[in-house]
């Protein structure tokens, strides 16, 4: 289901949020209905129904808020680690270039390609074959900048070639950690939890309606589509390769200016 949701979500957010809208909309009349026939039957609606009804939509309250929270750090996190990862390779640029000879220049150079490579890498979509071309191409260079150092290092084992060193590293360690936010995304139990109660939640209102005898039927509309944008808003907010939201790369374009123009 969730490879469904996903691909959907990839070929047209909007289609994504209508299918939902409509779902959601059936649900409700749909329950609506089924309230008018229950009252028609004359079985009146019990306080225990209506306690499980108020039980079933705070529930879904619960959720949506606790999954809004989930996606929105996920999201942060990624910020957060892309900002890290973008500094860390500028700094290790910046050692680089100031430590100057040839194998620094080499690794300076090699950096200005990892840089451009990892921004792209985070504008991909998740059913892109690109993804482990890229990643094939970030592990070569990292073997590369990696072979430069070591050469560096044993030829000239001074304190700014070892903070050199630990740059490198570090900025290695911060493409790993980018990765795994990145690859994060929001668990398939999850997004069941959420799709099942926020559509239980709508059918309980169409029931509580059918009930009254009165379908409020704009009230229902703006209600069902503040829902289903919320749920689109959080699924986004999850999954950093799908959607509108994307990993931002404000921070590897900043640092990309900072090299200033290529160099002959």
């Amino acid at each position: 289901m969730q490879s469904t949701l996903l691909t959907l979500a990839l070929w047209n957010v909007w289609a994504f949020t209508g299918v939902l809208f409509v779902i959601g909309g059936t649900l409700f009349v749909a329950g609506y209905f089924s309230g008018r026939r229950r009252m028609s039957a004359g079985n009146e609606p019990t306080e225990g129904a209506k306690l499980v009804s108020g039980a079933i939509l705070a529930l879904t309250a619960f959720v949506l808020a606790l999954t809004l929270s989930f996606a929105t750090n996920r999201m942060q996190e990624r910020r957060d680690e892309g900002k890290e990862e973008a500094n860390a390779i500028g700094t290790a640029w910046l050692q680089a270039k100031a430590i100057g000879g040839p194998e620094a220049e080499r690794i300076a150079v090699l950096f200005e390609d990892y840089i451009v490579l990892r921004r792209d890498s985070l504008l991909l979509d998740a059913d892109s074959p690109e993804i482990a071309v890229v990643a094939a191409k970030v592990g070569d260079l990292q073997t590369r900048i990696w072979a430069e150092q070591t050469t560096l290092i044993r030829t000239r084992p001074d304190p700014s070639v070892v903070s050199l060193m630990n740059a490198v590293n570090h900025a290695f360690d911060m493409t790993t950690a980018q990765r795994l936010a990145v690859n994060n995304q929001m668990p398939p139990q999850l997004t069941y939890l959420l799709l099942g109660l926020v559509f239980a939640g709508i059918f309980v209102v169409g029931l509580q309606l059918g009930f009254v005898g009165r379908s409020h039927i704009v009230l229902s509309v703006v209600l069902i589509a503040l829902w289903t944008y919320v749920v689109v808003l959080i699924l986004d907010f999850g999954n950093s390769r799908a959607g509108v939201f994307r990993t931002s790369t404000a921070a590897y374009d900043m640092t990309i200016a900072g090299f200033g123009p290529p160099q002959n």
